[in-house]
């Protein structure tokens, strides 16, 4: 039971990380972006602009309506008490994968430390539903839904918790087997892996904001964010790839494997590691050729490959956004078949989580 409670620990904490995180970098923008009267211009919706993005004028005029509309219903309180409650929230997320790899390697007090973190997390839950009830309508509609999920799922958890606490025992000799991937691989793995659905939602997000100009600056941030994390994440898996290539005599052994599902074990990391590095990669050719600069982490400027060339800023978006779905469709394999070793219990999936 504690296994799977594990694994259900660690893929909801990697998934509310990415909301909480995106939630917090919401409010800092639209705060940050906002004129000081509130009063935002009308739409600026070059036809370029709508062809890229695939916008009618009527959508792209929508825009700027729903961040006025979210301006309109939000109380002055609003920023801090949602930006407060999200970086909390984001923490205890992160600390919820840690307790969720406790609990599928049998460490004793996984639970414990499980039942404190998803009660805390439950309470965050009740301050977002608060604070969205106590704002505007068009906020509670946006936020109260949500909010009153995850206090649900947070309680449920919380409850598991409680009742794997009084069954907890000292892990026997079979879950302290050696250790198969360094702290690196380990680290870098989870970080991928919370960055990755971080910036599906927060660039579904982000794409909703108005198209940028003089006066609308609301993507300025989200996008140079969305790009230092892919640049990131491509220097890792390139990190990630090394080791694995180095040392793969050492990770090539898994009990009772066959050789036809060993190739497909190593053919579905292949693939997973090509179309990570393929998103990274279209996302910063499509960049170069937009006439946008990437400043990475607010650094140095990165190298300007391109020029501003609409035909293969297009071409390199479609292929983002081709390659984006194919990842999401390997990652959905992945997390199936972790899925499946967690409940089998056959050790694989501790290889990963230990520290």
């Amino acid at each position: 039971m504690t296994s799977r409670l594990g694994i259900a620990a660690i893929l909801l904490g990697v998934l509310f990380a990415a909301i909480e995180g995106n939630e917090w970098m919401r409010q800092g923008v639209i705060e940050w972006a906002a004129p000081p009267t509130l009063e935002l211009p009308a739409a600026e919706c070059p036809e370029d602009e709508l062809e890229e993005e695939g916008l009618s004028a009527a959508e792209c005029e929508q825009l700027v309506a729903d961040v006025r509309s979210y301006l309109a219903s939000r109380p002055d309180w609003f920023f801090e008490a949602q930006t407060v409650l999200a970086s909390i929230g984001t923490l205890l997320a992160i600390l919820s994968i840690v307790a969720g790899a406790w609990l599928v390697n049998g460490r004793v007090g996984g639970a414990g430390l499980g039942l404190l973190i998803y009660a805390a997390l439950s309470a965050i839950d009740v301050g977002h539903f608060v604070a969205a009830q106590l704002a505007g309508p068009i906020l509670r509609g946006i936020h109260l839904p949500p909010a009153l999920l995850w206090f649900f799922v947070h309680l449920a958890l919380a409850l598991a918790c409680y009742v794997a606490l009084q069954r907890e025992r000292v892990p026997d000799a079979a879950s302290e087997t050696a250790r198969a991937y360094g702290r690196f691989e380990v680290a870098t793995h989870w970080f991928v892996a919370v960055s990755v659905f971080f910036l599906f939602v927060s660039s579904w997000w982000m794409l909703a904001l108005p198209l940028p100009s003089d006066d609308f600056r609301f993507r300025e941030f989200p996008f140079q964010l969305h790009k230092n994390l892919g640049m990131t994440i491509m220097l890792l898996l390139i990190a990630m790839a090394l080791i694995r290539i180095l040392r793969r005599h050492a990770l090539a052994a898994v009990p009772a494997e066959t050789a036809l599902v060993r190739q497909l074990r190593v053919g579905a990391h292949v693939a997973l590691y090509v179309l990570i590095f393929a998103v990274c990669f279209t996302g910063y050719m499509s960049s170069s050729y937009s006439g946008w600069s990437t400043t990475y982490w607010w650094l140095f400027d990165l190298p300007y490959w391109g020029h501003e060339n609409e035909h293969f800023n297009q071409l390199y978006s479609d292929l983002h956004f081709w390659s984006c779905w194919g990842l999401l469709i390997a990652m959905a394999a992945h997390i199936g078949a972790a899925l499946l070793h967690a409940f089998r219990d056959d050790g694989i999936v501790r290889r990963i989580l230990r520290w």
